[in-house]
């Protein structure tokens, strides 16, 4: 299988009129920012058995004129502004395992690689550099267990190293999450209690440069009528 795409992407209202700060790093509008415009392709294979289901798949995209916070020569603080930066460049590989045990259980896993970066950048600085909250390398692995009413899942969640900045000066530590649901169902109400980040790990998801951290563990539970 294969594809190919081209699309287009307005600035928002936000991008074009509206700044903010988080800590000490503010982040300047820009209302002379052009559109960007993507294309991309991606190649692939699936095999498919009686019980297991094996696929991979090759993508390249490219977003010309891409939107990103550049940042600026300062003394006070971190100063950065939206620009049209040049073309976010994105090749990798997807590879995809689904494994069914029976009629209980299924186990799925993936695992993505992928080299995003800067090219034909209009400000030399970022030429070549990683780009912001786009991990090089991320994996899922996934349990489902259902019998008669009830069924139950497990997620693991895993991502490597990202960053959180144009010039790759601050670092995103890599991270692991573990979720989990259990519900049931009679007639038409369904009970479910569902945690998530139930290690309580510690995931970074910015630094300005002071850490900002995903939510800890959390544990929900609820009743629905279907």
């Amino acid at each position: 299988h294969g594809s190919a795409a081209t699309s287009h992407r307005w600035p928002t209202l936000n991008e074009l009129a509206r700044g903010f700060r988080v800590g000490n790093a503010q982040t300047l509008p820009n209302p002379n920012l052009q559109p960007e415009r993507a294309v991309s392709f991606e190649a692939g294979a699936t095999w498919d058995a009686a019980r297991v289901r094996l696929g991979a798949t090759a993508f390249r995209a490219v977003v010309h004129d891409a939107i990103a916070n550049v940042t600026l020569p300062s003394l006070t603080g971190i100063v950065r502004e939206r620009q049209n930066a040049g073309d976010a460049v994105s090749t990798g590989v997807e590879a995809d395992l689904e494994w069914r045990v029976g009629r209980a259980v299924r186990l799925t896993s993936s695992l993505t690689w992928v080299d995003a970066s800067f090219e034909n950048s209009r400000e030399p600085a970022i030429e070549g550099k990683q780009l912001p909250q786009v991990p090089d390398v991320s994996a899922t692995v996934s349990g489902l267990f259902t019998y008669r009413w009830m069924s139950a899942t497990v997620l693991l969640r895993t991502t490597g190293h990202q960053f959180d900045d144009d010039r790759n000066a601050f670092r995103l530590a890599p991270a692991t999450q573990v979720d989990a649901t259990v519900s049931g169902r009679v007639r038409s109400v369904r009970v479910f209690v569902a945690g998530e980040n139930l290690l309580d790990a510690r995931i970074e998801t910015g630094r300005t440069p002071l850490v900002t951290l995903a939510p800890g563990r959390a544990v929900r539970a609820g009743v629905q009528v279907l």
